[in-house]
């Protein structure tokens, strides 16, 4: 006998939702408050919003609670995104990394981050817009989707 396991979409987001916690990570950096990262590859790249890390140095927590200082390596103000290199880091739970031109209107998105503390929190949204801005002579994709998020959500 066959015993048929059924699997359904809540099963499947919360299995999601826990892959993406692993790669979603705690950044403080100077002055109150923090903020959230995601771990872009295994050997300690933490990808942030810029107006998360202040100076020159970050403290990343992971989920698992292994802390590292890094060093803030790039910040782009205008696009809002920094990278931190974490010292001593390695074979970390890098996110696996989409092609945002595969992305279409309708679809659910999912954002994991440590809003007011909150280690670890999943909300969901679809995608509403998907456009090009013009930046003089640059075309900047954009996307727009209705995920709630909270302060300390940004950056992941």
């Amino acid at each position: 006998m066959h015993a048929i396991i059924e699997r359904t979409l809540a099963d499947d987001l919360a299995a999601l939702a826990e892959q993406i916690q692993r790669s979603t990570v705690v950044v403080r950096s100077g002055g109150p408050g923090g903020g959230s990262g995601v771990i872009w590859d295994a050997d300690g790249t933490i990808i942030t919003n810029a107006h998360v890390v202040r100076g020159e140095q970050a403290t990343v927590r992971l989920a698992d609670g292994r802390e590292f200082v890094g060093a803030v390596t790039l910040r782009d103000e205008r696009r809002d995104l920094a990278a931190i290199v974490l010292d001593g880091a390695a074979d970390l739970p890098a996110a696996v990394i989409g092609n945002s031109d595969a992305l279409r209107v309708g679809q659910l998105v999912v954002a994991v981050g440590n809003p007011l503390g909150v280690v670890g929190a999943v909300t969901t949204g679809i995608i509403h817009t998907l456009s090009v801005t013009e930046d003089g002579p640059r075309r900047l994709p954009w996307v727009q989707a209705d995920v709630r998020l909270a302060p300390g959500n940004s950056g992941g």
